[in-house]
C-alpha cells in the first residue's frame, strides 16, 4: 500500500510460500491486540519483538501490508514488527527501500544470500536456477529490467517493484512470479 517495501514483503511471501508453518510459528497472539514477533538481532542472537494491533492507515483503510479485504494480517504484524526492529536496532534507515539480504536475517537468524545481476544468465539457464533454488527450498525474489511489457496473466511489467517467485502450475511457464502489493505500482491492477 502506502509503503515502499516490496522487497521485505516478497521476502515475507516467499517465506510463507516454502514455510508455511515457519510464519506461524514465530507470531505469538497474546489475545489483548498484542502479537509477539521471533527475530534475530543484528549478531543473530534471538529476540522477541511486541507489537500492538494498531497500524499505519488512513480513512482508505491500512497503509501497510494487508489482507485481500484491507484488514490486518500476519503481513502485517511482520511488516510492524520490522519497522520496530529497524528503530531498536537502527539497522536500516527506514523500511522503504530495505533490501532482501536484510529481511530474511529477521527472521532466520541466517544473514548468506546472492544475487544474480540482469542479463548475467541465458533465460534457460536462469529458469535451471530458479527451479533449483525454489526445489532446495531457498528465498527467491527478483523483478523486471523493462517495463510496460505484456502477459498473459495480469498487468503490465513495472521496473524497481519486488516479486516473490514460486514454481509454476503452467508448463509453458519457466516460473511464476506473486506481487506482493496484489497490484501493480502505481497502477489499479
Amino acid at each position: 500500500h502506502g509503503i515502499g517495501d516490496c522487497s521485505a514483503l516478497a521476502v515475507m511471501a516467499e517465506i510463507a510460500y516454502l514455510f508455511p508453518d515457519f510464519i506461524k510459528s514465530i507470531i505469538t497472539d497474546h489475545g489483548d491486540e498484542t502479537y509477539t514477533v521471533a527475530m534475530f538481532d543484528p549478531q543473530g542472537k534471538p529476540v522477541n519483538v511486541t507489537i500492538q494491533s494498531t497500524f499505519l492507515g488512513d480513512n482508505n483503510g491500512i497503509g501497510a501490508s494487508s489482507s485481500k479485504n484491507g484488514k490486518a494480517n500476519w503481513g502485517t504484524i511482520l511488516e510492524k514488527a520490522i519497522m520496530k526492529w529497524n528503530k531498536i536496532y537502527q539497522v536500516n534507515p527506514d523500511i522503504y527501500g530495505i533490501g532482501s539480504e536484510h529481511v530474511a536475517p529477521l527472521f532466520t537468524g541466517e544473514g548468506n544470500s546472492f544475487a544474480i545481476s540482469p542479463s548475467a544468465l541465458l533465460p534457460e539457464q536462469f529458469d535451471q536456477a530458479v527451479d533449483i533454488a525454489l526445489t532446495e527450498r531457498m528465498i527467491v525474489i527478483g523483478g523486471f529490467t523493462k517495463g510496460g511489457l505484456s502477459h498473459n496473466y495480469g498487468p503490465q511489467t513495472v521496473t524497481a517493484h519486488a516479486y516473490s517467485f514460486m514454481l509454476s502450475t503452467d508448463w509453458e511457464a519457466m516460473f511464476a512470479m506473486r506481487n506482493p502489493w496484489g497490484h501493480s505500482p502505481g497502477g489499479s491492477n
